[in-house]
């Protein structure tokens, strides 16, 4: 095998063996609903969504295994693994005048397979969303940069980017990192201008036809990413920028000071790095700008500093983030040095990616735990009026949406079936404690017919 086929194999490999622990994970919230409506609606989009092909994709799997989340969690994770060895070939790409080229590609794209604070789009079936967005939109941009722009070549690269934009919306800003890129690597022709245009064309055509299909450009779900208060957003942009960098914590003042210190540290190093007359400044230049327009969605949309919810939203700029990473601290150190700065790193990601991990098989248990108690207790009882039904653990998804959904794709009977209260979001420090309410707990209401079941943090149980 070629050397490029091998780094092939070992990406893919390595991306199977650290998400191992999640290859059996069953659908989650979200899931069910989606699941419902492709197999048994036959409906591929809804009014404010325009994802057709990540529907279509979980129709493939569906397919494939039925509702079997093996299917679903291998999926993604090859497609994760391929997008490492797109970025592997990129940098190949826009470093290909540093003789460290092939040790800045290898390392980046190993950073990206361990990179923990994006696994949502990995580990949560729906999630795929963006993981197959990107994938598609990186394969867009390599075509671009690797190829002549002719015009056969301009129709599969605006096809690849407009099946990007109909997967999910977060590679919007890719005509100007397709721009940027193209300047650095071809500085006396004009390929940068057609490039721009090219992917822009495309972002535009993509958003006509989404305002003709579900009738919205955004929708409310993404209507919240315009917070006209100032203080608001640099909260926000502070938060994010954080969370690329660090996992969540409970206290927001402690991920700002560790944000800030993250910050001065890299600042320092790029303020030195570009003062050495050895450094290419041009390619410095166009991978921080590439970092900058990647991040541009989760900035204004915003990205939780607790838990791991949402973190999807960072897996488009992760991975211009680990290109960035990779070769500011090769370039910095040297040979003798960045060996162990590689290995910090990669330990870094990798422990924190375990620990996110386990929060999805915990989250997982929880899931079929709770159904595995409604197919108990339903034949038992006409009518069942549900509390405390857990959204998530730890950021995790669990019944957030798409109870009922379950309920169904699981063969049990939803007539009668309530769902009263969902968990107190402060009952979070509690998960791993058994819940015992009060007697005479206020609007808990349990009559003989229609009793009140809750989750006690272990099973569904009778309230008494």
């Amino acid at each position: 095998m070629s050397k490029k086929t091998n780094v092939l194999v070992v990406l893919l490999g390595l991306s199977i063996v650290v998400y191992l622990p999640i290859i059996t994970k069953g659908l989650a919230s979200d899931d069910f609903g989606v699941m419902h409506r492709i197999v048994f609606g036959n409906i591929f989009y809804l009014d404010g969504f325009f994802r057709p092909l990540s529907d279509i994709s979980l129709y493939v799997c569906y397919l494939i295994a039925g509702f079997d989340g093996w299917i679903y969690n291998l999926f993604n994770i090859v497609l994760h693994g391929a997008s490492a060895y797109l970025l592997y070939r990129t940098c190949l790409l826009l470093f290909k005048e540093n003789e460290q080229a092939a040790v800045i590609s290898r390392t980046a794209a190993v950073f990206f397979v361990l990179y923990p604070f994006h696994n949502e789009s990995i580990v949560w079936v729906v999630g795929r969303a963006s993981n197959l967005s990107c994938f598609l939109g990186f394969s867009a941009l390599y075509s671009a940069l690797a190829y002549r722009l002719s015009v056969p070549r301009m129709l599969l690269i605006g096809l690849l980017y407009f099946a990007s934009l109909s997967t999910y919306e977060t590679t919007i800003t890719l005509p100007f990192i397709a721009a940027v890129f193209l300047w650095q690597l071809y500085p006396t022709d004009k390929r940068w201008i057609k490039g721009l245009c090219l992917f822009g064309g495309v972002a535009v055509l993509n958003l006509l036809v989404r305002s003709l299909l579900v009738k919205e450009i955004v929708g409310e779900y993404g209507a919240r990413m315009f917070d006209p208060s100032v203080l608001n957003n640099l909260v926000k942009y502070l938060k994010t920028a954080g969370r690329l960098f660090l996992p969540p914590m409970a206290s927001a003042s402690a991920m700002t000071v560790l944000a800030v210190f993250v910050f001065a540290v890299l600042g320092g190093i790029s303020i030195r790095l570009w003062k050495k007359t050895s450094v290419n400044r041009l390619q410095l230049l166009g991978i921080s700008l590439a970092v900058l327009f990647s991040a541009a969605i989760p900035f204004l949309f915003g990205v939780s500093t607790r838990t791991i919810e949402g973190d999807r939203l960072l897996y488009f700029p992760s991975y211009f983030l680990c290109c960035w990473i990779s070769f500011v601290l090769i370039t910095w150190m040297g040979k003798p040095g960045y060996r162990w700065i590689n290995i910090a790193i990669a330990s870094y990601f990798l422990v924190f990616l375990q620990i996110n991990n386990f929060t999805w098989r915990k989250a997982d248990r929880i899931t079929k735990t709770i159904l595995a108690d409604m197919a108990a207790l339903r034949p038992q009882y006409k009518k069942l009026l549900v509390h405390r039904l857990p959204e998530e653990y730890k950021g995790a998804h669990v019944f957030r949406n798409g109870f009922m959904e379950a309920l169904l794709l699981n063969g049990i009977d939803t007539t009668g079936i309530q769902i009263a209260t969902f968990m107190d979001p402060m009952d979070i420090h509690q998960q791993d404690q058994v819940f015992l309410p009060e007697e005479n707990r206020p609007g808990w209401v349990s009559t003989p017919e229609m009793p009140v079941i809750y989750w006690n943090n272990r099973n569904m149980v009778i309230f008494r």
